[in-house]
């Protein structure tokens, strides 16, 4: 647990891999959150995002991580789905592909 109890001006991010190939297991979980080990539905993300911007009000951004290998496309329908929702929802989208194969 973080010691620090002032609030952060710097907006803060989370972060969201985007499952597919392998590590997709056909039951519409397409998102896995930082720090979790089981993904998640986009109702079940969007419904956590909020609870996490309800204890903290700097939550302001969402960044999207998409594997060259183990990832949807950008294009697919998961993502595109989080981009605008996300978007409705007022936070900051950005999409990084880091140029490699998702980790074990």
């Amino acid at each position: 647990p973080s010691t620090d109890s002032t609030p952060s001006a710097k907006a803060e991010t989370v972060r969201i891999e985007m499952l597919g190939g392998e590590r997709y297991q056909n039951d519409n979980r397409f998102y896995l959150v930082e720090g979790e080990k089981a993904p998640r539905t986009l109702s079940d993300l969007l419904d956590a995002i909020q609870d996490r911007r309800q204890k903290n009000p700097a939550v302001k951004e969402i960044e999207i991580i998409i594997y060259d290998k183990g990832s949807v496309a950008e294009s697919h329908p998961a993502v595109v789905d989080l981009k605008k929702r996300a978007q409705d929802l007022e936070f900051t989208v950005k999409t990084t592909k880091p140029g490699r194969d998702a980790p074990n």
